[in-house]
Protein backbone atom coordinates (compact mmCIF):
# COMPACT_ATOMS: atom_id res chain seq x y z
CA UNK A 1 0.00 0.00 0.00
CA UNK A 2 1.20 3.55 -0.62
CA UNK A 3 2.69 5.31 2.37
CA UNK A 4 2.90 8.91 1.20
CA UNK A 5 -0.73 9.72 0.53
CA UNK A 6 -1.91 12.75 2.45
CA UNK A 7 1.56 13.95 3.47
CA UNK A 8 1.26 17.70 3.66
CA UNK A 9 -2.03 19.52 3.34
CA UNK A 10 -3.77 19.15 0.01
CA UNK A 11 -5.88 22.27 0.02
CA UNK A 12 -7.39 24.35 -2.72
CA UNK A 13 -8.20 27.98 -2.07
CA UNK A 14 -11.34 28.39 -4.14
CA UNK A 15 -13.82 31.21 -4.31
CA UNK A 16 -17.58 30.91 -4.53
CA UNK A 17 -18.36 33.79 -6.85
CA UNK A 18 -21.77 34.86 -5.69
CA UNK A 19 -21.93 38.47 -6.93
CA UNK A 20 -20.28 41.82 -6.55
CA UNK A 21 -21.78 44.91 -4.94
CA UNK A 22 -22.03 46.74 -8.25
CA UNK A 23 -23.65 43.79 -10.01
CA UNK A 24 -26.20 43.34 -7.27
CA UNK A 25 -27.17 46.99 -7.33
CA UNK A 26 -27.84 46.78 -11.06
CA UNK A 27 -30.12 43.76 -10.79
CA UNK A 28 -33.88 44.35 -10.70
CA UNK A 29 -35.25 43.46 -7.27
CA UNK A 30 -37.28 40.39 -8.44
CA UNK A 31 -34.21 39.02 -10.25
CA UNK A 32 -31.97 39.61 -7.24
CA UNK A 33 -34.41 37.86 -4.90
CA UNK A 34 -34.67 34.93 -7.32
CA UNK A 35 -30.90 34.46 -7.53
CA UNK A 36 -30.59 34.74 -3.75
CA UNK A 37 -33.23 32.01 -3.36
CA UNK A 38 -31.43 29.75 -5.87
CA UNK A 39 -28.16 30.16 -4.00
CA UNK A 40 -29.82 29.55 -0.65
CA UNK A 41 -31.01 26.17 -1.97
CA UNK A 42 -27.53 25.39 -3.30
CA UNK A 43 -25.98 26.23 0.05
CA UNK A 44 -28.53 24.05 1.84
CA UNK A 45 -27.50 21.13 -0.34
CA UNK A 46 -23.89 21.90 0.49
CA UNK A 47 -24.74 22.01 4.20
CA UNK A 48 -26.38 18.61 3.88
CA UNK A 49 -23.19 17.19 2.33
CA UNK A 50 -21.05 18.86 4.98
CA UNK A 51 -23.23 17.39 7.74
CA UNK A 52 -22.49 13.85 6.55
CA UNK A 53 -18.92 14.53 5.44
CA UNK A 54 -17.66 15.43 8.93
CA UNK A 55 -18.43 12.10 10.71
CA UNK A 56 -17.37 10.20 7.57
CA UNK A 57 -13.90 11.76 7.65
CA UNK A 58 -13.64 11.66 11.44
CA UNK A 59 -14.11 7.89 11.37
CA UNK A 60 -11.54 7.56 8.59
CA UNK A 61 -9.01 9.74 10.41
CA UNK A 62 -9.42 7.63 13.53
CA UNK A 63 -7.95 4.69 11.65
CA UNK A 64 -4.64 6.43 12.41
CA UNK A 65 -2.79 5.29 9.31
CA UNK A 66 -0.58 7.10 6.79
CA UNK A 67 -3.67 8.73 5.24
CA UNK A 68 -4.80 10.38 8.48
CA UNK A 69 -3.93 13.94 7.38
CA UNK A 70 -5.66 13.38 4.07
CA UNK A 71 -8.87 12.50 5.91
CA UNK A 72 -8.50 15.34 8.42
CA UNK A 73 -8.43 17.75 5.49
CA UNK A 74 -11.89 16.41 4.66
CA UNK A 75 -13.16 17.22 8.15
CA UNK A 76 -12.33 20.89 7.62
CA UNK A 77 -13.48 21.16 4.00
CA UNK A 78 -15.60 24.34 3.65
CA UNK A 79 -15.32 24.76 7.45
CA UNK A 80 -15.24 28.56 7.25
CA UNK A 81 -16.87 30.79 4.67
CA UNK A 82 -15.59 34.34 4.47
CA UNK A 83 -17.98 36.88 3.04
CA UNK A 84 -16.53 40.11 1.73
CA UNK A 85 -18.40 43.39 1.63
CA UNK A 86 -18.99 42.79 -2.07
CA UNK A 87 -21.18 39.80 -1.25
CA UNK A 88 -18.71 37.15 -2.41
CA UNK A 89 -18.20 34.01 -0.34
CA UNK A 90 -14.76 32.40 -0.15
CA UNK A 91 -13.80 29.06 1.32
CA UNK A 92 -11.26 26.21 1.09
CA UNK A 93 -11.84 22.71 -0.26
CA UNK A 94 -10.01 19.49 0.56
CA UNK A 95 -10.13 17.93 -2.92
CA UNK A 96 -10.66 14.57 -1.25
CA UNK A 97 -12.11 11.79 -3.36
CA UNK A 98 -14.64 10.75 -0.72
CA UNK A 99 -15.69 14.30 0.15
CA UNK A 100 -19.36 14.80 -0.82
CA UNK A 101 -18.82 18.55 -1.22
CA UNK A 102 -15.85 18.26 -3.57
CA UNK A 103 -17.47 15.38 -5.45
CA UNK A 104 -20.55 17.48 -6.19
CA UNK A 105 -18.35 20.26 -7.58
CA UNK A 106 -16.31 17.82 -9.67
CA UNK A 107 -19.52 16.32 -11.05
CA UNK A 108 -20.88 19.70 -12.13
CA UNK A 109 -17.49 20.64 -13.53
CA UNK A 110 -17.11 17.42 -15.49
CA UNK A 111 -20.58 17.67 -17.01
CA UNK A 112 -19.96 21.28 -18.04
CA UNK A 113 -16.65 20.39 -19.67
CA UNK A 114 -17.48 17.10 -21.36
CA UNK A 115 -21.18 17.22 -22.17
CA UNK A 116 -20.88 19.43 -25.31
CA UNK A 117 -18.27 17.06 -26.78
CA UNK A 118 -20.31 13.95 -25.92
CA UNK A 119 -23.43 15.50 -27.44
CA UNK A 120 -21.50 15.93 -30.69
CA UNK A 121 -21.01 12.16 -31.01
CA UNK A 122 -22.72 10.76 -34.08
CA UNK A 123 -23.51 7.38 -32.51
CA UNK A 124 -22.84 7.31 -28.74
CA UNK A 125 -22.79 4.00 -26.87
CA UNK A 126 -22.62 3.31 -23.14
CA UNK A 127 -20.34 0.44 -22.16
CA UNK A 128 -19.63 -1.13 -18.77
CA UNK A 129 -16.68 -3.49 -18.39
CA UNK A 130 -16.45 -5.58 -15.24
CA UNK A 131 -14.43 -8.38 -13.69
CA UNK A 132 -14.93 -10.65 -10.73
CA UNK A 133 -14.85 -9.11 -7.27
CA UNK A 134 -11.53 -9.23 -5.42
CA UNK A 135 -10.21 -9.06 -1.88
CA UNK A 136 -8.89 -5.75 -0.58
CA UNK A 137 -5.21 -6.64 -0.90
CA UNK A 138 -5.72 -7.44 -4.58
CA UNK A 139 -7.67 -4.29 -5.45
CA UNK A 140 -4.81 -1.98 -6.42
CA UNK A 141 -2.95 -4.53 -8.61
CA UNK A 142 -6.27 -5.52 -10.21
CA UNK A 143 -7.01 -1.90 -11.13
CA UNK A 144 -3.50 -1.52 -12.55
CA UNK A 145 -4.01 -4.68 -14.63
CA UNK A 146 -7.41 -3.52 -15.88
CA UNK A 147 -5.98 -0.19 -17.01
CA UNK A 148 -3.11 -1.95 -18.78
CA UNK A 149 -5.48 -4.26 -20.61
CA UNK A 150 -7.70 -1.40 -21.69
CA UNK A 151 -4.67 0.55 -22.93
CA UNK A 152 -3.73 -2.36 -25.20
CA UNK A 153 -7.32 -2.65 -26.43
CA UNK A 154 -7.41 1.08 -27.15
CA UNK A 155 -4.19 0.83 -29.16
CA UNK A 156 -5.73 -1.93 -31.28
CA UNK A 157 -8.94 0.02 -31.80
CA UNK A 158 -7.02 3.11 -32.91
CA UNK A 159 -5.51 1.19 -35.82
CA UNK A 160 -8.94 1.21 -37.44
CA UNK A 161 -9.63 4.85 -36.64
CA UNK A 162 -9.49 7.37 -33.82
CA UNK A 163 -11.27 6.40 -30.61
CA UNK A 164 -13.42 9.12 -29.08
CA UNK A 165 -14.83 8.62 -25.62
CA UNK A 166 -14.55 8.83 -21.87
CA UNK A 167 -13.74 6.11 -19.33
CA UNK A 168 -14.60 6.24 -15.62
CA UNK A 169 -13.24 3.90 -12.95
CA UNK A 170 -15.56 2.96 -10.10
CA UNK A 171 -15.14 0.61 -7.15
CA UNK A 172 -18.08 -0.83 -5.20
CA UNK A 173 -17.78 -2.58 -1.84
CA UNK A 174 -20.04 -5.56 -1.17
CA UNK A 175 -21.02 -5.56 2.50
CA UNK A 176 -22.22 -9.18 2.46
CA UNK A 177 -19.09 -10.72 0.92
CA UNK A 178 -16.48 -8.18 2.01
CA UNK A 179 -15.18 -8.05 -1.57
CA UNK A 180 -14.51 -5.15 -3.95
CA UNK A 181 -15.84 -4.70 -7.47
CA UNK A 182 -13.70 -2.49 -9.74
CA UNK A 183 -15.26 -1.71 -13.11
CA UNK A 184 -15.22 0.78 -15.98
CA UNK A 185 -18.10 2.91 -17.25
CA UNK A 186 -17.57 4.33 -20.72
CA UNK A 187 -19.20 6.41 -23.41
CA UNK A 188 -17.76 5.74 -26.85
CA UNK A 189 -18.64 7.15 -30.24
CA UNK A 190 -19.73 4.34 -32.56
CA UNK A 191 -21.23 0.88 -32.15
CA UNK A 192 -18.36 -0.73 -34.04
CA UNK A 193 -15.74 0.68 -31.66
CA UNK A 194 -17.77 -0.15 -28.54
CA UNK A 195 -18.42 -3.72 -29.71
CA UNK A 196 -14.73 -4.19 -30.54
CA UNK A 197 -13.69 -3.02 -27.08
CA UNK A 198 -16.19 -5.37 -25.44
CA UNK A 199 -15.05 -8.34 -27.55
CA UNK A 200 -11.38 -7.73 -26.75
CA UNK A 201 -12.15 -7.27 -23.06
CA UNK A 202 -13.90 -10.63 -22.86
CA UNK A 203 -11.09 -12.27 -24.83
CA UNK A 204 -8.47 -10.99 -22.37
CA UNK A 205 -10.57 -11.77 -19.28
CA UNK A 206 -12.16 -15.07 -20.26
CA UNK A 207 -11.70 -16.51 -16.76
CA UNK A 208 -12.60 -13.38 -14.78
CA UNK A 209 -15.38 -11.69 -16.79
CA UNK A 210 -18.76 -13.03 -17.93
CA UNK A 211 -20.60 -11.57 -20.93
CA UNK A 212 -23.85 -11.18 -18.98
CA UNK A 213 -22.07 -8.96 -16.46
CA UNK A 214 -21.06 -6.45 -19.16
CA UNK A 215 -23.38 -3.77 -20.49
CA UNK A 216 -23.52 -2.34 -24.01
CA UNK A 217 -26.35 -0.13 -25.18
CA UNK A 218 -26.99 2.80 -27.47
CA UNK A 219 -27.58 6.18 -25.88
CA UNK A 220 -30.83 7.62 -27.11
CA UNK A 221 -31.11 11.38 -27.75
CA UNK A 222 -31.87 13.18 -24.51
CA UNK A 223 -30.97 10.18 -22.32
CA UNK A 224 -28.62 11.36 -19.55
CA UNK A 225 -28.43 8.12 -17.53
CA UNK A 226 -25.03 7.10 -18.88
CA UNK A 227 -23.60 10.56 -18.44
CA UNK A 228 -24.72 10.67 -14.81
CA UNK A 229 -22.96 7.36 -14.17
CA UNK A 230 -19.73 8.70 -15.59
CA UNK A 231 -19.70 11.83 -13.48
CA UNK A 232 -21.03 10.37 -10.25
CA UNK A 233 -19.17 8.92 -7.27
CA UNK A 234 -16.04 6.77 -7.43
CA UNK A 235 -17.61 4.51 -4.79
CA UNK A 236 -20.89 4.22 -2.95
CA UNK A 237 -20.92 5.24 0.70
CA UNK A 238 -23.66 2.74 1.55
CA UNK A 239 -23.96 -1.00 1.01
CA UNK A 240 -26.65 -3.63 1.55
CA UNK A 241 -26.50 -6.40 4.12
CA UNK A 242 -29.54 -8.70 4.35
CA UNK A 243 -31.57 -6.17 2.33
CA UNK A 244 -30.75 -3.37 4.77
CA UNK A 245 -28.74 -0.34 3.67
CA UNK A 246 -25.85 0.49 5.98
CA UNK A 247 -22.79 2.77 5.73
CA UNK A 248 -19.72 1.22 4.14
CA UNK A 249 -17.20 0.50 6.95
CA UNK A 250 -14.38 3.03 7.25
CA UNK A 251 -11.81 0.27 6.80
CA UNK A 252 -13.34 -0.64 3.42
CA UNK A 253 -13.43 2.99 2.25
CA UNK A 254 -9.78 3.33 3.29
CA UNK A 255 -8.86 0.31 1.16
CA UNK A 256 -10.49 1.97 -1.86
CA UNK A 257 -8.76 5.31 -1.26
CA UNK A 258 -5.38 3.58 -0.94
CA UNK A 259 -6.00 1.55 -4.11
CA UNK A 260 -6.85 4.67 -6.10
CA UNK A 261 -3.94 6.77 -4.80
CA UNK A 262 -2.17 8.62 -7.60
CA UNK A 263 -4.46 6.95 -10.14
CA UNK A 264 -6.76 8.74 -12.58
CA UNK A 265 -10.39 7.75 -12.34
CA UNK A 266 -11.55 9.72 -15.40
CA UNK A 267 -9.74 9.17 -18.71
CA UNK A 268 -10.68 10.89 -21.99
CA UNK A 269 -9.83 9.70 -25.49
CA UNK A 270 -9.73 11.39 -28.88
CA UNK A 271 -11.76 14.58 -29.15
CA UNK A 272 -12.50 14.60 -25.42
CA UNK A 273 -8.86 15.05 -24.39
CA UNK A 274 -9.03 18.80 -24.89
CA UNK A 275 -11.98 19.03 -22.51
CA UNK A 276 -10.05 17.17 -19.82
CA UNK A 277 -7.79 19.98 -18.64
CA UNK A 278 -7.86 20.15 -14.85
CA UNK A 279 -11.23 18.40 -14.57
CA UNK A 280 -10.31 16.36 -11.48
CA UNK A 281 -8.89 19.34 -9.57
CA UNK A 282 -11.04 22.06 -8.05
CA UNK A 283 -9.61 25.52 -8.70
CA UNK A 284 -10.67 29.11 -8.38
CA UNK A 285 -13.69 30.00 -10.57
CA UNK A 286 -14.67 26.33 -10.96
CA UNK A 287 -17.77 26.91 -8.90
CA UNK A 288 -18.82 30.08 -10.68
CA UNK A 289 -21.42 28.13 -12.64
CA UNK A 290 -22.24 25.96 -9.64
CA UNK A 291 -23.56 28.78 -7.46
CA UNK A 292 -25.40 32.06 -8.12
CA UNK A 293 -25.47 35.56 -6.52
CA UNK A 294 -26.12 35.75 -2.79
CA UNK A 295 -26.40 39.39 -1.84
CA UNK A 296 -28.73 39.57 1.14
CA UNK A 297 -25.88 40.69 3.44
CA UNK A 298 -23.96 42.82 0.94
CA UNK A 299 -21.98 45.59 2.61
CA UNK A 300 -20.91 43.48 5.61
CA UNK A 301 -17.77 41.41 6.20
CA UNK A 302 -18.77 38.16 7.90
CA UNK A 303 -16.92 35.01 8.87
CA UNK A 304 -19.37 32.13 8.79
CA UNK A 305 -18.16 29.09 10.76
CA UNK A 306 -19.54 25.57 10.48
CA UNK A 307 -21.54 24.27 13.43
CA UNK A 308 -22.03 20.52 13.16
CA UNK A 309 -24.76 20.45 15.80
CA UNK A 310 -26.85 22.94 13.81
CA UNK A 311 -25.76 21.62 10.39
CA UNK A 312 -25.14 25.11 9.01
CA UNK A 313 -22.65 27.98 9.10
CA UNK A 314 -23.01 30.53 11.88
CA UNK A 315 -21.89 34.14 12.34
CA UNK A 316 -20.36 33.78 15.81
CA UNK A 317 -20.70 37.50 16.50
CA UNK A 318 -24.44 37.70 15.95
CA UNK A 319 -25.58 34.08 15.99
CA UNK A 320 -27.12 34.47 12.53
CA UNK A 321 -27.31 31.39 10.29
CA UNK A 322 -26.01 31.48 6.72
CA UNK A 323 -28.87 29.17 5.66
CA UNK A 324 -31.52 27.22 7.47
CA UNK A 325 -30.37 23.70 8.39
CA UNK A 326 -31.06 21.21 5.57
CA UNK A 327 -33.73 18.55 5.86
CA UNK A 328 -33.63 14.88 4.90
CA UNK A 329 -35.87 15.74 1.93
CA UNK A 330 -32.81 17.16 0.19
CA UNK A 331 -31.24 13.74 -0.04
CA UNK A 332 -34.47 12.08 -1.11
CA UNK A 333 -34.91 14.62 -3.88
CA UNK A 334 -31.37 14.36 -5.19
CA UNK A 335 -30.78 10.67 -4.34
CA UNK A 336 -27.16 11.43 -3.56
CA UNK A 337 -24.90 13.50 -1.34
Amino acid sequence: MPTNIGNGRERCSDTIYLDSLAQARNLPEPVLQSTIQDTRKALQRRAFRKKYSVPLHVNLAELRNEREQYYRNGIYCAERIEQGVDGRLRTHYCNGRLCPICQAIRTAKGINKYLPAIQSFADPYFLTLTRRTVQGEHLRPTIRQMKGEFSLINDLARKNGKVHGLRKLEVIYNGETGLYHPHFHMILDGEEVASFVLKEWLKRNRFSAHRDAQELQAIEPGDSTGIRKLFGYITKLVTEVEEEKIPVPSEALDVIVAALFNSRTLQPYGSLIQAARDTEKIKATDVEAYETPYGFTIGKWILWEWEQRLATWVDKQTGALLVEPPTEKIRVKNNRF
